[in-house]
């Protein structure tokens, strides 16, 4: 791998040489930089061209994405906090011509959106993102406890939900789950996974139930009262 950087007025260029197929061009408002990712054979010269026939491109861009996540509040500030699986993570903006992408390194959450993206697509991006990693873990769950608890799910749904954290149609056999679970530690999510599956076997919160929990997930109380502290429910 080889970098060249160097300035073009108030922007960094930042060029970077490895071993990839394509180009890519992202712009970081918080540091004026511009990062070119290109492949090792590519002529240097050509890439230092590149720059400088996007720079206002970049100018504006840094600009657009400064003042954009300011206006929206602490959600897309650059340096604001977002939880995945219980873990903060510190978000940073990049802005590509690629398709938009999330991706957790180290501590550091990166989201890279596209030119003149407004917010309401930024959230979009982070509920389709949540709702992905929900889905993965959970399917896995239920498959992990299907066998033990000798029920079968039939529908397994993962959406936003506003006052609970799951729900369960037992006459189906379906499932809802809260996106925002992504959030929380693991261990709350198979505790909400297993609260509605023992729905399938006793549809009311009686004491056959709690009797089913306790022998399912012995310490599922510690994580109701975790999740208790937040404005959901489970059903």
């Amino acid at each position: 791998m080889k970098n060249i950087s160097f300035r073009i007025d108030e922007i960094n260029v930042n060029i970077v040489l490895k071993y990839i197929k394509n180009i890519y061009i992202r712009v970081y408002p918080k540091n004026n930089l511009v990062k070119i990712s290109a492949p090792m054979h590519t002529d240097p010269d050509y890439l230092r061209n590149l720059a400088y026939a996007r720079v206002e491109w970049a100018r504006k861009h840094c600009s657009r994405l400064r003042k954009q996540i300011n206006k929206h509040g602490d959600l897309f500030t650059e340096g604001s906090t977002h939880y995945v699986w219980g873990r903060p993570f510190k978000l940073k903006l990049i802005v590509t011509d690629q398709a938009p992408s999330i991706k957790l390194s180290s501590e550091t959450m990166i989201l890279s959106i596209r030119q003149f993206m407004n917010s309401e697509k930024i959230r979009g991006i982070l509920e389709k993102w949540y709702r992905t990693q929900i889905k993965e873990a959970a399917v896995s769950i239920v498959s992990k406890w299907e066998p033990f608890m000798g029920v079968k799910v039939k529908k397994l749904f993962v959406r936003k939900m506003k006052t609970k954290w799951g729900s369960c149609n037992y006459r189906d056999g379906n499932i809802r789950l809260n996106t925002d679970l992504a959030k929380m530690t693991p261990e709350c999510l198979e505790y909400v996974v297993v609260h509605e599956m023992t729905h399938l076997l006793e549809p009311k919160h009686n004491r056959r139930f709690k009797a089913l929990m306790d022998g399912f997930l012995p310490e599922w109380k510690k994580c109701r009262v975790k999740l208790n502290q937040f404005a959901y429910s489970t059903d």
